[in-house]
């Protein structure tokens, strides 16, 4: 399986972890205050740039993305269909200030870093026969999110949020946005984790918003299942050193409780994270990149027969 996923990925996987998304798009919303407000749908009114200033002043990245760059954005933009639309400026929104640019420049440049095949941000369309998967997740499930895709190809419809979702509050600020894709919030199965960025919470705190979380997840339909957070370490840290257990403990009694299905990703990567990982103690090589997104895949094969009974 790995060596199958393997050759359809290629070597530009690794480049893919770099390449992540778009925001929200000032061709598109007639609200000062943006996606935060209300979620983009393909129905929103469409607001055209009547000149040049008009355009650069939608431009959120005025430090990182020069004004020919930003109207070479917004022209691509345009061209695409509707539903492609709202999802790109649904991501220029969420990725914010480090994906963002490099995400832009990559695409309107056509980079070999952004293809279909291993960019997890890519616009899904959705096969109306086929189930519907949802990856939510810091930059470890980003990073796992094209191999689910490819593993799973045929077999359903595999999206994933339209942002690196960090910490737990994050959701409550903008789950709606990240649930609502293709102009539909219902999901037949979702995998979600919260944890590397949730390190140092209180214990109470970090339980009592992943109970908040997985509710309004099972609003939608879905069958969640959770991913237990990968051994990581700061960069300076000891290459040994594992912050997830104390993380991980919390959220375990939790799920337990709660009586949801577990991808063990930490025990998938664990005896092997001096091969897998970078030198930062957190992220993944290709390597490692591999295992998860078959470890995900084979998780939630099973279960999508299932959701479309």
């Amino acid at each position: 399986m790995i060596l199958r996923i393997h050759t359809r990925i290629g070597r530009a996987l690794g480049a893919a972890c770099l390449a992540i998304g778009l925001q929200a798009e000032a061709y598109g919303v007639d609200s000062a205050e943006g996606l935060d407000a209300a979620p983009v749908s393909a129905d929103a009114p469409f607001r055209e740039s009547v000149n040049e200033s008009e355009v650069q002043m939608q431009n959120k990245y005025l430090e990182q993305i020069t004004p020919e760059e930003y109207a070479r954005w917004v022209a691509y933009v345009k061209s695409r269909p509707t539903e492609e639309r709202v999802w790109l400026r649904t991501l220029e929104d969420q990725l914010g200030s480090f994906y963002g640019p490099r995400y832009i420049k990559d695409l309107i440049n056509k980079s070999p870093k952004i293809t279909p095949e291993t960019d997890g941000w890519a616009y899904v369309k959705d096969d109306p026969a086929l189930p519907r998967v949802l990856i939510i997740g810091d930059s470890i499930s980003r990073s796992y999110t094209a191999p689910v895709r490819i593993a799973l190809a045929g077999k359903a419809n595999v999206h994933r949020a339209p942002a690196n979702c960090g910490r737990t509050e994050k959701f409550f600020e903008h789950g709606e946005v990240w649930l609502m894709q293709n102009g539909s919030n219902q999901w037949d199965i979702i995998t979600v984790n919260f944890g590397i960025h949730d390190h140092g919470k209180k214990p109470e705190a970090y339980a009592a918003n992943l109970r908040k979380i997985i509710a309004r997840l099972r609003e939608t339909g879905a069958k969640v299942f959770w991913v237990r957070t990968t051994p990581w370490g700061k960069k300076e840290d000891p290459a040994d050193l594992d912050l997830s257990p104390s993380i991980n403990a919390t959220a375990d009694a939790l799920i337990q409780e709660e009586g949801l299905e577990v991808i063990d990703l930490h025990e998938v990567v664990a005896s092997r994270r001096a091969e897998l990982q970078y030198g930062d103690h957190c992220h993944f090589k290709d390597g490692g990149t591999l295992l998860m997104g078959q470890a995900v895949s084979e998780a939630i094969e099973p279960y999508l027969s299932r959701a479309q009974e």
